[in-house]
């Protein structure tokens, strides 16, 4: 009976194996009991199996290091030849500029935020870190008092070094007292390459009591952000700001703005949130708006029958609250439209837009009862090519039916490319009919988007839903609060 042992060294190309008998064979394709006269035979055919695997195994033990060893040098020389050493120090700074975040109350204080891990990563990433401005440009300035010896303070002091004479963007604290001074003298004196100011949401006019010195030296402020602040007082100095253009004074909930002194003849884009009288008397100063948010305090919004009409001619994007408000309003460049609660939309959007006589893209309707006359609205707007309706409320009105399409001169928005429909009502619907609906218009419609706000939606619905998807139709579902909904409502 020949046997084999294994050395290290060469693994032999043949191994000779034990002579095995045929019966010996058969009994591994069998169940049968082997023989007694066969058993001494199989121990042996074991025995040597293990001993076997036990020097496979020994050799393994050395040879998985080696080869360990190997693929690390080969990995380390590839990537002596990767691309990414031979990106332009500039496009490293361009993504590294993506990590910078606005929502850090004390930004590149510390070694692990950007950009100041940036230059841990090798000596080319730090250097490009290190000659790129425009990577050091966003400074929050603290919070709490720093004391002259503070990490935060020199900091601060080297962002400013290194970001050359470029624009800033500044980050103003929540603060209850006195901002400390060595920290202003910091700042302030660069206060002619602010780019943009935001306020700390909730902060105190006693954070802006220090901002007297920069009145005069906005000269390149392009925006200013103020949300959350409705009982700051913000001192006189942005009546001098030559580039000023965005104005952002509340968020998608709308809340009270703070009361400013802006030029606004020269503001583009504007989101805030006043009374019907405050804003009628913004827009009537703004005319160069090209994007504009408008939310209202109060309650006599719907009274505005005594009000002149408002013209605002280059507005391309209007989202607004109560649309009560278009009945004073023509816009004859607008595109782009989203309306909040749509019950009383119905009847001021025809009038508005044949007014401004404008072709409307886009139109978002939100919390709405989708009747008759919104159906009656939307028939003068052959050449939208985005819908958003949220239904919100039920009613008896078959809306789904007149929303078919077959190619009449008579189909609703033929020309939809995008239709978004979001359920935010437990009234029924009949999902079959509005599913049917969505399909006459995939000739053209490139996705449906989908939302709701039901922790258990129908099953009918779900049902529906699985079966676009199995006929290969492009149905998205999104959560109510995507940043690709929500910017509907935030614009800009």
């Amino acid at each position: 009976m020949a046997r084999f042992r294994l050395t290290y060294g060469a693994l032999p190309t043949n191994l000779l194996l034990l002579d095995v008998p045929p019966e010996v064979s058969a009994l591994l394709k069998n169940n049968d009991v082997p023989p007694e006269s066969q058993i001494p035979l199989i121990h042996d055919i074991i025995s040597d199996g293990q001993t076997e695997l036990d020097e496979l195994e020994a050799i393994l033990a050395q040879l998985i290091p080696r080869r360990n060893e190997v693929a690390e040098r080969v990995r380390q020389h590839r990537a002596v030849l990767s691309a990414v050493r031979r990106v332009p120090p500039e496009l490293i700074g361009d993504i590294s500029a993506l990590t910078l975040s606005d929502n850090d109350d004390a930004a590149g204080a510390t070694a692990n935020k950007p950009p100041w891990y940036l230059g841990h990563i090798c000596r080319s990433w730090r250097h490009a870190a290190l000659s790129y401005p425009r990577l050091w440009s966003y400074i929050a300035v603290p919070s709490f008092l720093a004391f002259k010896d503070s990490p935060l303070l020199s900091g601060i002091q080297a962002q400013l070094f290194r970001s050359a004479s470029g624009p800033l963007d500044i980050r103003w604290p929540f603060v209850q007292d006195d901002i400390n001074s060595d920290l202003l003298d910091l700042v302030l004196p660069h206060s002619n390459r602010w780019r943009s100011l935001t306020f700390d949401p909730g902060a105190y006019s006693s954070a802006t009591n220090c901002l007297g010195p920069v009145n005069g030296r906005l000269d390149q402020l392009e925006q200013l952000k103020a949300v959350h602040c409705s009982a700051m007082t913000i001192p006189d100095i942005f009546s001098i700001t030559p580039n000023l253009r965005r104005i952002i004074l509340t968020d998608e909930f709308f809340s009270d703005s703070p009361r400013i002194a802006i030029q606004w003849g020269q503001i583009t884009h504007y989101k805030g949130s006043y009374t019907r009288e405050r804003q009628r008397d913004i827009l009537r100063t703004a005319p160069n708006l090209l994007e504009c948010v408008l939310g209202f305090s109060g309650t006599d919004v719907d009274h505005l029958s005594h009000i002149s009409m408002i013209t605002v001619p280059h507005l391309r994007r209007l989202c607004l609250t109560k649309p009560n408000f278009l009945s004073n309003l023509t816009t004859p460049l607008l595109e782009d439209l989203c309306v909040f609660n749509v019950d009383s939309a119905a009847r001021v959007l025809p009038p508005f837009l044949h007014r401004s006589s404008c072709t409307l893209k886009r139109l978002s309707l939100l919390y709405c009862t989708i009747d008759s006359a919104v159906i009656s609205a939307l028939r003068e707007l052959p050449n939208l090519t985005y819908l958003r309706l949220e239904y919100a409320a039920g009613n008896e009105v078959d809306w789904i039916s007149p929303m078919f399409i077959s190619g009449a001169p008579s189909d609703v928005c033929p020309n939809l490319t995008t239709f978004v429909f979001g359920y935010a009502s437990a009234a029924p619907i009949h999902w079959n009919s509005f599913f049917d609906m969505a399909r006459s218009r995939f000739q053209r419609l490139g996705r449906l988007y989908f939302y709701h706000n039901l922790i258990f939606p129908p099953e009918d619905l779900l049902n529906e839903l699985k079966m676009m998807e199995d006929e290969g139709f492009d149905v998205v579902t999104l959560s109510p609060f995507s940043p690709q909904l929500m910017k509907d409502i935030c614009r800009f």
